[in-house]
């Protein structure tokens, strides 16, 4: 099965957001359970979901044609997305680690995507990059026990290739 992520990636998660806001409470101030504002960043609360413990944060500031924004779930964060110059990047995380990866030009094409898999322990075990956008992954690299790189493969057609010399 193939999946295609196209520029609306983050449309449906979007959608749901909006859809939380309207049966939001307005955040705060005398509730300490959530933070108003992540430190270092522009976000500010702007909705939260109670049952589910769901909090978006956004640049309310910014005139970016896609403004960054975060959504956790709780202190776990579930999806990001950052603006830097002329690029978006837009991550994915599952139980408080980077899971998928994408950078995107301004125009919404994909310039790189990273796949991480990591064991029970959040270990990260195994890492796919998509080095030029093209929708294959490039290169595999495999990681230790110890958090270091055991190998790393290219994709050559189909196979991956063990790239020897370099870690």
């Amino acid at each position: 099965m193939k999946i295609k992520f196209g520029i609306f990636d983050a449309v449906p998660v979007a959608a749901i957001g909006i859809i939380f806001l309207t049966g939001c409470t307005t955040p705060s101030t005398t509730n300490t359970d959530e933070e108003q504002s992540i430190n270092g960043t522009n976000l500010k609360l702007v909705g939260k979901y109670q049952p589910f413990h769901l909090y978006i944060y956004a640049d309310t500031a910014s005139t970016n044609k896609f403004p960054d924004y975060a959504i956790f779930k709780g202190h776990e964060p579930v999806l990001l997305l950052e603006n830097e110059s002329n690029t978006v990047e837009t991550t994915h995380f599952e139980n408080g680690f980077s899971v998928l990866e994408t950078k995107r030009d301004d125009n919404g094409r994909i310039l790189k995507r990273y796949m991480n898999y990591d064991d029970d322990l959040g270990r990260q075990i195994y890492s796919y990059i998509d080095t030029n956008g093209d929708g294959l992954f490039d290169v595999l690299i495999k990681f230790g026990t110890n958090g270091e790189r055991s190998s790393v493969f290219v994709r050559s057609n189909l196979c991956w290739v063990p790239r020897f010399g370099k870690k």
